[in-house]
Parts: C-alpha cells; structure tokens; sequence
C-alpha cells in the first residue's frame, strides 16, 4: 500500500488535534477573579511521554508523537526523528519523520529524505513536498528528474519544489532537458520552471516554444515565462499574441509585456486600437496605458481627431493613464458628446487626469437621466476629491440603477467629506444588501462622528451590516473602535463574528491573541 501526502494530512487531522480545556471560574467563593479564563491548549505531552511514544509498538503513536514534536519546534529530538527516518518498518512513520525533518529544516537528512525515492512504499508526492519544506539545494539534483515524471502531478510538485528552494544550481540541467523534450505537455512544467525560477539562459527554449506551439496550455505558460525572464526578444512574439483568437494567451502576454516593462511595444499594439474585437483594442490600451512613451502619447492623441469613433475609448484609456493634459479638452469634450459609445471609459478618462477643472464637465454627465456616461463620472468626481458633487453624488446614490448607486457611494468614501456621514448612515439601515460597500465608505470619512457610526453598526442584530462594520473597523484601524469590539466578543456568541472582530482588533492594536477572554482581559488590564 503506497502512503501519499493525502493519507499523511488525514492522519495528521486526524491524530494531531488537541484537546481544549475550558477552564471554569469558581463561583462559590466571596472574591470576584480579576479577569476571564482564558481558553488554552492541553499541555503537550512531556518530552519523556514523547520519547516513549516514539518508541511505541503502535505506529500511530510513534506518528502523532513526531507531528506534535514537530509543532514544539525541539530539535533536541531530531536524532530519534532521524532515526525513524531511516530504520523504522512502517512507510506511514516514515513519511511522517521526512516531513517534520523538512519542517525543522534539518538538511543534515535530505540525502536520506532524497533515498526514500526508491522506497516503493513511500509515495513520491510525500519525499517531494518534504524536501519542499526542507528547502535545500542540495535536493535539487534529484527533483530535477521528476520535471520529466509521466505523473501530470509529480511534475507539478517538482516546479513547486525548485521554485521554493529557489536555486540555480539545476538550470543548465533543467534547460537541457527542456531542449531535448519532445512532449508537448511537459513542455509547459519546463516552460513554467524556466519562467519561476527566472532561468534566463532558457530563453531559446521558450522563443522556440512561442513560435511553433498551438494555442494551448503551454503556450500561454511559455507568454506568462517570457515575461518573468524580462525577454526583450520575446516582446514581438508576445505583440502578436494580443491580436490573436487565444483569450489565455493574450491575457498571459500582456501581464508579460507590461513585466518587461520595454516601450518598443508600443509601436507594435498601436494598430490593435483599430481592431474591431473590443477585448484586443483594450488589451492592447492596457499595455501602452502601463508603458509610457511620449511618442506614443502623441501618436494617440491624434486619435481623438478620427472619423472612427471607436478608436476614442481605447486612446482615451491610455492618455488619461498618461495624465496627458494637453488632450484634456478634447476628452472633455468626446465624454460630453451623446453620440460617442463607451462614454464611461471617456468620463474616466479624466479622473486618470487628474485635473479639477473637468469637474464641471462630469458634474454635467452625471447629472443626466441615463447612460453610461454616468458611471465614469461618478467615478471620476471621486478620483478627483470633488466636494461639489456630494450631493449630486448621493442623489445618484439613491438611483435604481445598482451599478450607477454603488459607484456613487464609493466616491463619496473617496471625497471623504463629513457631509455624506448622516446620508450614508442612513441608506445602511434602508438598504442592508449595500452595507458593505457603505460602512466602507463611512470609514473613509475622518472624525469621531464616523467612529461612533461605525460602533452603531458593528452591534446591529443584523447579520450582514454587523459583519460589514466590523470589516470597514479593520479598514479603518481606529482605536476609537475598541471599545465596542471588545463588547461584540463579550456578547455574541457567533463563532464568524467573534472571529471578524477579532482581526479588527489584532489590525488597530498590534497585539495578537488567539481566544476572546484573552482579548477582554487584555482591553481590562489597559483601563487600570
């Protein structure tokens, strides 16, 4: 029976869980105790308790006293972990020692993890994921070969395992077997090992991949390792890619050209703006927008100027990116005109600009009665911190358009003024199903009024705006809100509430407690 990583978590689960002891508080007596019991672990075992169990006739026994040693951290028990590693009959024990010597990163055991390979008992998956853990170059050599295991999974394990340890040790090695494979699927773990370990010298590999491979997996992980080898040789490759009917691909190639980070791509996408298919004009607009380029900018500028209107969107995305001003009137004037599609990218465009005076402009936009036109304005007064549109903002806050309302209230969080507080208050207790996205709002507004707001939610009995509150406290990380997080542990009884007001607490304070009581003990020992 072969023992594999999953059989190892289940008896893990399974066996390696500790007991909690509740510890009551003595009522009969006079005195009052000064704080709560605080709920702890049982005590782990003695080490002589553990050293007889590692003894044991019962492998359960000697596999539970190794996953607990590990969890101490006691490397005065390495020895007999070492020695179970190599002498005990049982594969289950085994596997267990290997992982917890990877664990305690004792590399004095990998070439005896490394032997356990050839123990037909032990599963490959476990001998990989502990010299995972183990993180030690020395391994690398023999993880290498699994790259070329017919196993989809061994070689999955085998990338994980080197880009942990991270050495380069392997790379000629790795490069050459990738140049001798023939195998188009293990060409994608050779193409995601090169690209994760940032092998730079496989560059030959994954340029030849790119040019003859078909749209598939290992194309587009050959795009994603291109870019994480910084290859400027792969950037036309990777231009082309964007123009192509492969969704991946073009995903992976423009995360990859933006990577490199080379503006020669630039004249290579511009074309794209033209392409009829909206997903290839605006990846190509996504990469130029995150390279830029004066050449470019100019060169898109002109664009605003075509008879194509569809060319406006995408050349708009970019300049307002490039916060390029001198297309500013022209925007304002392409995002005020009715006739233009995709007149939300062109309203936001000038958010991206950031210059107050389009304020005026999307004040207009925003005010008419449909289109999509608002949406960009709405977004783009928050962009631009625009205290003349609270109230137009909140007005479209009340809209019955979702989309038109949640923008809307996330800009007034933006702008941050007091003067949305009572409003946005308001519309949480009218409208819970927005309550997350308001209490975010409201703790973006500075003060104690917006603190006191927050309290008053976080004790709702409902449910979702309880837990809305508690989330934007954790964003807001203001001590004002102890208090009342410290009462939502005292009286609620909800194992996900308890928990959420827990990390608000570990976010404001700093401290890092793992029980309740011990919170409430820790905020009344503060008050003394």
């Amino acid at each position: 029976m072969l023992y594999s990583l999953k059989w190892y978590i289940m008896m893990k689960q399974k066996f390696t869980f500790l007991v909690l002891l509740i510890l009551i508080l003595n009522c009969k007596g006079p005195d009052r105790p000064d704080s709560l019991p605080t709920i702890k672990e049982e005590p782990m075992k003695t080490k002589e308790e553990l050293i007889q169990n590692l003894k044991s006739n019962n492998f359960y026994e000697r596999s539970q006293a190794i996953v607990e040693i590990a969890k101490t951290k006691d490397k005065s028990f390495l020895p007999e972990i070492r020695t179970l590693l190599k002498k005990d009959s049982n594969p289950a024990v085994k596997g267990s020692a290997a992982i917890a010597l990877g664990d305690f990163g004792d590399t004095t055991s990998t070439q005896d993890i490394v032997a356990l390979f050839k123990d037909k008992d032990i599963s490959t998956d476990t001998v990989l994921d502990a010299l995972t853990r183990m993180k030690d170059p020395a391994a690398v050599n023999a993880i290498i070969p699994y790259l070329d295991s017919n196993d989809h999974t061994y070689r999955l394990l085998a990338v994980e395992a080197l880009s942990t340890i991270g050495s380069f040790s392997g790379g000629d090695k790795i490069i050459s077997m990738a140049s001798a494979n023939k195998d188009i699927e293990k060409a994608k773990t050779y193409a995601m090992v090169i690209g994760k370990l940032k092998l730079t010298k496989g560059e030959g590999v994954l340029l030849q991949l790119a040019d003859t491979s078909e749209p598939s997996p290992t194309l587009a992980a050959t795009y994603l390792a291109l870019g994480r080898i910084k290859s400027k040789k792969s950037i036309p490759a990777l231009a082309k890619a964007i123009g192509k009917d492969f969704d991946k691909g073009r995903e992976n190639a423009s995360i990859s050209l933006k990577e490199i980070g080379d503006t020669s791509a630039n004249p290579l996408l511009i074309d794209y703006l033209k392409n009829k298919n909206k997903e290839i004009q605006f990846a190509a607009a996504d990469v130029m927008a995150s390279l830029y380029d004066l050449k470019t900018a100019e060169s898109v500028a002109k664009f605003l100027d075509a008879s194509d209107k569809s060319l406006f969107a995408p050349s708009a995305y970019i300049l307002g990116r490039y916060k390029h001003e001198p297309s500013r009137k022209n925007l304002e004037a392409l995002a005020s005109d009715k006739s233009n599609s995709d007149r939300e990218i062109l309203a936001e465009s000038l958010g991206w600009l950031q210059n107050k005076e389009s304020i005026p402009v999307l004040i207009e936009i925003l005010k008419e009665k449909s289109g999509e036109g608002r949406y960009g304005a709405a977004w783009s007064l928050g962009m631009l911190n625009a205290e003349d549109a609270v109230e137009l903002l909140q007005e479209a806050a009340n809209s019955s358009d979702n989309k038109l309302s949640r923008i809307a209230i996330e800009s007034l969080g933006q702008i941050h003024s007091p003067r949305s507080l009572i409003f946005l208050s308001k519309k949480v207790e009218s409208n819970k199903e927005l309550s997350s996205v308001l209490l975010s709002s409201i703790a973006s507004i500075p003060g104690e009024e917006a603190a006191k707001t927050l309290d008053k939610f976080a004790l709702s009995t409902e449910t979702i705006i309880q837990k809305a509150a508690l989330q934007a406290m954790l964003q807001r990380k203001d001590k004002a809100n102890i208090p009342t997080l410290i009462q939502v542990l005292e009286t609620n009884k909800n194992s996900e509430t308890v928990s959420s007001a827990q990390l608000a607490l570990k976010a404001i304070s700093g401290e890092n407690f793992s029980s309740k009581n011990e919170w409430i003990n820790w905020y009344n020992s503060k008050k003394k």
